[in-house]
């Protein structure tokens, strides 16, 4: 017989699901609205769509730059690390334990 799932369990990860959601969401929605509107009443749902927001972000040279700085530095440091680990674990398997 199958065991049933208390209610109580499922109420709580609704309620952490919700908590862990909903600032995504808050990202979104504020990210989509004019300026003079983030300063007014939030709503919660969205109304009208404002994407010149993410125009102007992406046409940005600076933003770019910034972008393929940190993609090299990341690149580099992820190659490094796993170079690294090669060799310490290289070095690991020459022990006889």
């Amino acid at each position: 017989m199958k065991a049933k799932t208390p209610w109580l369990f499922i109420l709580f990860w609704l309620f952490v699901s919700f908590l862990t959601l909903f600032p995504i969401y808050w990202l979104f929605v504020i990210s989509v609205k004019p300026a003079v509107e983030l300063f007014s009443t939030p709503e919660v749902l969205l109304t009208k769509v404002y994407w010149q927001n993410y125009i102007d972000v992406l046409n940005d040279a600076t933003l770019r730059r910034y972008m393929m700085n940190s993609l090299i530095i990341s690149s580099c440091n992820a190659l490094l690390c796993t170079l690294l680990g090669f060799l310490a674990c290289y070095a690991l398997s020459r022990f006889d334990l």
